[in-house]
């Protein structure tokens, strides 16, 4: 079995959208109809954020929808298109309009676009179910870990820093005057024991880098 060739769009042939999602991640392929085939134009997938995961499953297939139907504008929004999925759910969601919360939001997002929905077994959503999945096993990183090991780095940072500016003529020209007390030229100062320049109107100072 040969995996299918990439079409290149054609925008006199009608677009179908087949979406999907699980627990860690939302999935769609964007198809032509060909014959009375579907040929795939571009495959698409992206973990969910921690929120998300926190969503429930209805809430996982309209988020799917909604972000596919949004990044394949270019494709959709020009003539009447299909969207399959494989939730009964959200099939019948997407048919009403006056809907509140959230899943109402995304309705009302969706409404610029002309499209048919075409209910799809899960059995027979096989590549956008095995997009969806491709990041199980993978360990998220917690924004404060990410954040400690940055803390935990700073140090070695300055060290390195410091070590560089010692060691580098012009650093050292213009640290000698401010260590003596005297006026420096231009805005140079000492932070955190680096040589430092305030630009004007600047409200970040910016560390002196020396030549390596």
């Amino acid at each position: 079995m040969e995996a299918p060739v990439l079409q290149v769009p054609n925008f006199e042939k009608p677009f179908v959208l087949v979406t999907d999602a699980s627990d860690l991640g939302i999935s769609a392929v964007l198809n032509q109809k060909v014959g009375d085939d579907l040929a795939p134009v571009s495959y698409y997938s992206r973990m969910l954020t921690p929120a998300e995961e926190n969503y429930s499953t209805y809430e996982k297939e309209c988020l799917a929808v909604v972000y596919w139907f949004e990044k394949c504008r270019r494709y959709l929004e020009h003539k009447e298109f299909e969207i399959h999925c494989d939730n009964l759910a959200l099939c019948w969601l997407l048919k009403r309009v006056k809907e509140i919360g959230r899943l109402g939001r995304w309705v009302l997002r969706l409404a610029p676009f002309k499209f048919k929905v075409k209910h799809t077994r899960g059995t027979d959503n096989v590549v956008e179910d095995a997009l969806s999945r491709v990041f199980e096993g993978q360990i998220r990183e917690r924004p404060e870990m990410v954040f400690a090991t940055l803390l935990e780095s700073l140090t070695l940072v300055y060290s390195s820093r410091q070590e560089h500016q010692a060691d580098d003529s012009l650093c050292q020209e213009i640290r000698k005057p401010i260590d003596e007390g005297r006026t420096p030229a231009g805005k140079f100062h000492i932070h955190r024991n680096l040589v430092c320049f305030s630009p004007n109107g600047a409200k970040r100072r910016r560390w002196v880098v020396p030549s390596i």
